[in-house]
């Protein structure tokens, strides 16, 4: 596991093995196999993207197994974090994972700049069917000034500094990222550029942690 620290709280990522996410990849294919059997998403979410599902409760509560230590994990390594954000209860609360969904991203589609509801989110990569090298290479990313950097494919946070500053930082996403997972506080803003070299899916695993009250609500 490791930390990228950013100019605000950091970013957490893990990289999972196949074997760890085998419950996840056969619960994405009956979905992508027959998506008119699984819950739409689109309407709760903010995404340009056609195929976006709700995971079933058992997969849920798998992934709420596998992703909860690093909940874990980041509130050690920024304390600051748990004072901040989650110290709204005097009696504490435990963390659970409310809501997961997979989007089948297209050629073209993409997520705009938006953030999360609860106190965590992720993304965990299981395909990308494009390659840095490719997407890069497209004509009008050639035309860009020397030194910037093309958007295709990326994944981006935005967040602000101690003096209010705007910064971002871009997750040059390719095959590699396939197994990889990133967890971020939900309140911190991020998107997904389109890409544009592979008519495959690009597929990816989403959810938030809230806190559970006891009451059955989440606050």
């Amino acid at each position: 596991m490791q930390f990228d620290d950013l100019k605000t709280f950091g970013v957490t990522y893990n990289k999972f093995t196949r074997d760890d996410l085998e419950f996840l990849y056969r619960q994405v294919d009956l979905i992508r196999n027959n998506f008119g059997s699984a819950v739409p998403a689109n309407e709760e979410l903010i995404g340009h993207i056609d195929h976006e599902y709700f995971l079933p409760e058992q997969c849920r509560q798998q992934l709420e197994t596998l992703v909860l230590p690093m909940v874990g994990a980041y509130l050690q390594e920024y304390p600051t974090y748990n004072r901040a954000k989650l110290s709204v209860l005097s009696d504490g609360a435990p963390i659970f994972l409310r809501d997961a969904w997979v989007n089948f991203q297209k050629k073209y589609e993409y997520n705009p700049v938006h953030d999360h509801g609860g106190c965590f989110s992720f993304v965990l990569w299981l395909n990308i069917p494009y390659t840095r090298e490719d997407e890069d290479a497209m004509s009008f990313t050639q035309k860009l000034h020397k030194n910037a950097l093309t958007s295709n494919g990326k994944f981006e946070f935005f967040y602000n500094d101690t003096l209010g500053g705007i910064y971002s930082h871009k997750l040059p996403v390719d095959p590699s990222y396939e197994g990889m997972i990133l967890l971020f506080p939900s309140t911190m803003k991020h998107c997904v550029y389109p890409f544009y070299t592979s008519d495959d899916y690009r597929i990816s695993v989403s959810g938030n942690f809230y806190l559970n009250t006891g009451s059955g609500q989440s606050a």
